[in-house]
């Protein structure tokens, strides 16, 4: 009897250089999930998997409300994988491309809450080393930081 999968993929989110993030159902929490899975050919790098480590302890250690926290790590297809809340929004690039230039008093709100988040980081002995406007998600209208791949603790 073959066993029905955990997560059941409804489309891709986004992907970079080392994973590809995707909306997912989890049928455990019977919530959806963003599901970052490494890429099959760095699947097995002991590399990419203690970067994938870090990414889940750095943000874990760091208690601030922009910032996307994961849940937890698992396997998915035979590869390590992040299990992130999903968001609702767009990333900062995406939302100044289709909305165009952030109002005075957005930009004001971005800062605030990002550079707040960074302090929270820094506070913890976490350096992100990655903000950018692919790592800054609108969600609901408030940006998150996300994306602690290249963090150093």
């Amino acid at each position: 009897m073959a066993v029905e999968p955990r997560f059941e993929i409804l489309g891709e989110l986004g992907r970079g250089g080392m994973a590809t993030v995707y909306l997912a159902n989890d049928r455990h929490s019977e919530q959806q999930v963003a599901l970052k899975v490494l890429h099959a050919h760095l699947a097995d790098r002991p590399s990419t998997q203690r970067r994938l480590d870090r990414e889940l302890e750095a943000a874990r250690r760091v208690v601030h409300p922009a910032i996307v926290h994961p849940f937890e790590r698992v396997e998915h297809d035979g590869r390590p994988a992040l299990v992130l809340p999903a968001m609702s929004g767009q990333t900062l690039r995406d939302h100044v491309e289709t909305e165009g230039p952030l109002t005075e008093d957005a930009l004001r709100g971005l800062l605030t809450e990002i550079g707040g988040a960074l302090c929270a980081a820094h506070g913890a002995g976490v350096l992100h080393r990655d903000v950018t406007p692919n790592n800054v998600l609108w969600d609901d209208g408030q940006p998150r930081l996300v994306d602690f791949g290249l963090a150093r603790l």
